[in-house]
C-alpha cells in the first residue's frame, strides 16, 4: 500500500542591506536571492517544492525550474514559485537534483539547487521452513518470482531447516512466489519445489511480524509432496505455472491426489534409497527429482525401473507417518465443506459442517447424520451419530442358514495440509466399523465389530467456492441421485419385471421448465435459483450445484436431495453439462479399460478388474484375485469372461455370455453357439474425455435368461474409466 506524502519546502529569504551613494549618485540594481532545501520522500508520493525568492529593490518576474540530475521526471508547471510532481518509482534509494532560476524586472537572476532523496518502498518477508523428504542438509534454497530465480537464497542446516530473508519491491505485491531447494553431495539428485502464492497473500498470512512459518502456511516446507504437486500442475498445463492465487486454487482442485502421492513416493525412493541402492537411483538420463516429475518419459522410465521393489510400498506408507510431509495446519474451515475424492468407489463422497460448539452435520449419499468433533494438534476427529441404519447391506449366510445385516458406521479424522482461499487439501482417514447381526433377531450379533481404517489425500472446497451453474437451453446434464429423487419410483419399479437401481440420470433442460429424462423416464420441472439448478416432481426435489469446472472428467457437482421439503441425503459426484455428448469412435475403441489408474505403488497388488476390447470386436472382462495370498496368480485365480463390443448410436456396448452350465466359456463370445446365452450388457455413454480418462454414463443390464436362472436387473450410474495398460500380466492371447 502506498501512502502520499506532501512535502513543502520553504525557502529561507536572504536579506541584503540597501546601500547609498554618499556622493549623491543613482541607485544600482541589486540581484535577487532564492533558496530551496533538500529533503527525503517516498517513491510514487506527491512532492511540492517552493522557492522563497527576495528582490530587495524590485520584484521577481519569472521562475524557471529544471531537473539537473540524470533522471526523467515529468514536470507539469515549471514557471511558478511552486513545483509539484510525483516521485518516480525506484528500485533503490535515489538522489535527484532540482534547480530554480529567478529573474527580477531588470533582468538580474539568481539560482538555487535542492537534493531530493527518493526512498524505495519495500516489502520485508522472512520465510522459515523445512526442506525435507528426509532432511536436505546444507542445501541451497532459492526464491522464484513468477517462475524466475529472484536472487534471494539461504542454506539449510543439518536438520533441513532454513531461514530466508527477502526484501521485495512494493511493485511486486501481486507477484507469485515459489521456493526451490537443491541437495548437495549424496543428496545431489534432490531438487524440490513448492508453489506458495502471491506476495500480498503471503504477507497477510505472515502478519505484523512479517515472518512466515509452517503454522501460517504449509507451503514453506519444500517436500516431495509439494514437488509432486508442482510437477503435475506443470505437466497438466503444458509447462505453464500459476501466477495468481486463483489459478493455483483451480489447479489444486483438478489434481488427482492419488497420483500426487505416487509421484511423491517415487521422489522419496530416489532421494532416500537411491544413494545406497543403485537399483533405486535415478538413471543417468534424469538429472534430478524435479526432472523426474515434470517429464513424462522420465517418470515412465523410473517407474518401470523400481516396479515391484518393496521399498516403494514402504516409502508410500512413510508419507502418512511423517507430519512434515503432510503437515496439519491451523486453518479453520468455514461453512459446509465438500470432499472431492479421487475415485467414485474409494471414499465417501460427502460433505460436512462444523459448529463452534463442537457439533456439526455430515451430509452423505446414505443420509444426514449429526456429529461431534474435537481438535488436537491440528487434527480434527468427527464422530458421527448416524444410528444403525446409516449404511446397511443384507446377505444370506449359507453356513449359518440365516439372513445377515451388515451395518456400516463411519467416523473420520482429517487435517488441513494446504489452503488457498476457500480451497483446501485434506489428509482424511475413514474409520469404518462393520457390525453383523441376525436380520430376524437384531440383538443377536453374529461376530464382534470389525474396525478398519483407510487414508486419502483429497481436495476439499468450502461452500463459498460454489459456482453459478451455466447452460444453454436444450443442454443435457448428467446427475447422480437416488430413488428418493424419483416421485414415482415405486410404481415404475412395480410395473416392471426388472429390478432397477438408478443412481444417475441424464436430463435435457428444455424450454418451458421441463427437464426431460433420457433414462428413467420420469420428467421433472427445472428452475434456477441462487446459481443452482432445481429439479422437482411432486414431493421430490434436487438442488444441483457446480463445485468445480476445471476441465473434462474433473467437474464436480453436488446434488442435495429433498423429500417433502426436508434434506434427505447428498452426493458429491463427477458430472457434465453439454449441448451434445461426444460419441465413441470405432477405431479408437480397442485397448484396456480400468476403473482406477495403474499405480506403481500397487505393483504387488494382484487384485484387479479390467476390460480388454480387441480390434476384431471381441470383449474380455477380466478379474484377478490372489486368494491364497502367496503373491502369485494361479490359473484358478484369474477369471476371464467373453463377449463382444459394438457401437450403437455413439454408445459403446460390451456383452458377456454364459454357456449352458452357467459358466464363462471361450466358445461363448456371442449367442451363435448352441447353449450360449447373454448374461450381461454394459453400455457406456461418453460424457467427457481428457487424455486417457473417460467420464461415462454407465448402464449395467442383466436380462433374465430363458430358463429364469437370474431375475432381470438394471443399474445406472456415472463412472470414470482409464484407458491404460494391462494392470498385471496374465496368460491371455487377444484375438
Amino acid at each position: 500500500m502506498k501512502s502520499n506524502l506532501g512535502v513543502v519546502l520553504l525557502g529561507l529569504a536572504a536579506l541584503s542591506g540597501c546601500g547609498s551613494d554618499s556622493g549623491g549618485g543613482g541607485n544600482e540594481n541589486q540581484a535577487p536571492s532564492v533558496t530551496i532545501a533538500s529533503v527525503d520522500v517516498n517513491e510514487k508520493s506527491e512532492v511540492t517544492l517552493e522557492a522563497n525568492a527576495v528582490d530587495t529593490d524590485g520584484s521577481i518576474v519569472s521562475y524557471q525550474w529544471e531537473v539537473t540530475s540524470d533522471h526523467v521526471i515529468e514536470l507539469s508547471d515549471t514557471t511558478s514559485s511552486t513545483l509539484s510532481f510525483v516521485a518516480p518509482e525506484v528500485f533503490e534509494d535515489t538522489e535527484m537534483t532540482f534547480q530554480v532560476t529567478v529573474t527580477d524586472a531588470q533582468g538580474a537572476s539568481a539560482t538555487s539547487q535542492a537534493t531530493v532523496v527518493v526512498n524505495q518502498l519495500t516489502i520485508p518477508l522472512t520465510i522459515k521452513g523445512l526442506a525435507t523428504d528426509e532432511p536436505l542438509r546444507n542445501a541451497e534454497v532459492n526464491l522464484f518470482i513468477n517462475g524466475q530465480e529472484a536472487g534471494f537464497s539461504a542454506v539449510t542446516d543439518m536438520d533441513g531447516v532454513y531461514e530466508l530473508a527477502v526484501e521485495l519491491d512494493d511493485s511486486q505485491i501481486d507477484s507469485f512466489l515459489s521456493l526451490q531447494v537443491k541437495g548437495v553431495e549424496a543428496q545431489s539428485a534432490a531438487e524440490l519445489m513448492s508453489l506458495m502464492g502471491t506476495v500480498d497473500f503471503l504477507v497477510q498470512l505472515a502478519g505484523s511480524d512479517t515472518v512466515l512459518d509452517r503454522d501460517e502456511s504449509a507451503s514453506v516446507n519444500i517436500t516431495n509432496v509439494t514437488t509432486a504437486i508442482y510437477g503435475l500442475i506443470y505437466r497438466d498445463n503444458e509447462g505453464s505455472l500459476p501466477v495468481t492465487n486463483e489459478a493455483l486454487e483451480e489447479a489444486m482442485q483438478a489434481l488427482d491426489f492419488d497420483e500426487v502421492l505416487e509421484l511423491a513416493t517415487l521422489i522419496k525412493v530416489a532421494i532416500d534409497h537411491g544413494p545406497l541402492d543403485e537399483d533405486l537411483a535415478l538413471p543417468a538420463s534424469i538429472d534430478s527429482t524435479l526432472s523426474l516429475v515434470t517429464d513424462l518419459d522420465s517418470l515412465v522410465l523410473y517407474s518401470t525401473q523400481v516396479q515391484g521393489n518393496p521399498e516403494v510400498a514402504t516409502s508410500y506408507e512413510a508419507l502418512f507417518e511423517d507430519e512434515n510431509l503432510l503437515p496439519a495446519s491451523n486453518v479453520m474451515l468455514e461453512g459446509r465443506v465438500y470432499m472431492l475424492p479421487p475415485c467414485e468407489e474409494c471414499f465417501s463422497r460427502g460433505s460436512f459442517s462444523l459448529e463452534e460448539d463442537g457439533t456439526g452435520t455430515f451430509y452423505g449419499y446414505n443420509g444426514i447424520a449429526q456429529l461431534n468433533w474435537s481438535e488436537e494438534n491440528g487434527e480434527i476427529t468427527m464422530v458421527l451419530d448416524s444410528g444403525d441404519d446409516f449404511e446397511r447391506y443384507s446377505h444370506y449366510d449359507y453356513e449359518l442358514m440365516t439372513s445377515i445385516y451388515d451395518n456400516y458406521h463411519y467416523d473420520y479424522r482429517f487435517s488441513v495440509i494446504s489452503s488457498v482461499n476457500h480451497s483446501h487439501v485434506l489428509n482424511v482417514t475413514s474409520i469404518r466399523t462393520v457390525s453383523a447381526f441376525d436380520r430376524d433377531n437384531p440383538n443377536n450379533h453374529i461376530a464382534p465389530p470389525e474396525i478398519s481404517e483407510s487414508s486419502r489425500v483429497m481436495p476439499a472446497l468450502e461452500e463459498a467456492n460454489i459456482e453459478p451453474i451455466e447452460f444453454e437451453m436444450g443442454d443435457q446434464i448428467a446427475i447422480e441421485h437416488d430413488e428418493k429423487s424419483i416421485e414415482n419410483y415405486q410404481s415404475i419399479q412395480s410395473a416392471s419385471d426388472t429390478f432397477m437401481h438408478y443412481s444417475a440420470d441424464i436430463f435435457a433442460l428444455n424450454e418451458g421448465g421441463v427437464a426431460e429424462s433420457r433414462v428413467v423416464g420420469q420428467d421433472m420441472n427445472w428452475s434456477l435459483e441462487g446459481g443452482s439448478l432445481f429439479l422437482e416432481e411432486g414431493s421430490s426435489q434436487m438442488r444441483v450445484s457446480v463445485l468445480t469446472s476445471n476441465g473434462a472428467t474433473e467437474n464436480f457437482f453436488v446434488n442435495d436431495i429433498y423429500v417433502d421439503g426436508e434434506l434427505s441425503n447428498s452426493v458429491v459426484y463427477k458430472g457434465s453439462i453439454s449441448t451434445s455428448f461426444p460419441s465413441f469412435v470405432g477405431e479408437a475403441i480397442p485397448g484396456v479399460y480400468r476403473y482406477n489408474k495403474v499405480s506403481s505403488i500397487e505393483e504387488n497388488n494382484l487384485n484387479h478388474f479390467w476390460l480388454e476390447l480387441s480390434e476384431s470386436g471381441r470383449a474380455y472382462t477380466i478379474s484377478t484375485r490372489d486368494v491364497d495370498g502367496n503373491g502369485q496368480l494361479e490359473s484358478s485365480e484369474v477369471r476371464i469372461m467373453y463377449g463382444q463390443w459394438s457401437i450403437d448410436d455413439g454408445q459403446l456396448e460390451i456383452t458377456r455370455y454364459f454357456d449352458e452350465n452357467g459358466d464363462y466359456n471361450p466358445l461363448c463370445f456371442d449367442g451363435s453357439m448352441a447353449g450360449c446365452w447373454l448374461y450381461n450388457t454394459r453400455t457406456w455413454q461418453l460424457l467427457e474425455q481428457k487424455n486417457n480418462a473417460l467420464l461415462v454414463y454407465h448402464e449395467h443390464n442383466f436380462p433374465a435368461d430363458d430358463v429364469n436362472r437370474f431375475n432381470a436387473s438394471i443399474r445406472r450410474d456415472t463412472r470414470t474409466l482409464y484407458k491404460a495398460e494391462r494392470p498385471v500380466e496374465i496368460d491371455l492371447t487377444i484375438e
